[in-house]
C-alpha cells in the first residue's frame, strides 16, 4: 500500500468504486469474474473503502460494469 493518501471525488471516485467491486468479487471463493489487475491496483492504493463495504449496492452487480 502507498503511503500517499488517494484523494479523488466525483466521476473518478465512482470509477474507483467499480474497480474495488471487481477486486472484491475476484477474491471470493466462488467468484463470477476474476480480475487480477483490479486486485493488484486496489492493494496498492491508500484509500478508505469502508463506505463501499457498508453499501449493499456495491455487491457483485457492480463488478460486471
Amino acid at each position: 500500500m502507498s503511503d500517499t493518501k488517494t484523494l479523488i471525488n466525483g466521476v473518478p471516485e465512482t470509477m474507483l468504486q467499480t474497480l474495488y467491486a471487481r477486486a472484491k468479487e475476484s477474491q471470493k471463493e466462488k467468484h463470477c469474474i476474476y480480475d487480477e489487475k483490479a486486485i493488484e491496483i486496489v492493494s496498492k492504493l491508500n484509500y478508505d473503502f469502508s463506505l463501499a463495504d457498508k453499501d449493499k449496492r456495491y455487491g457483485s452487480f457492480y463488478a460486471y460494469i
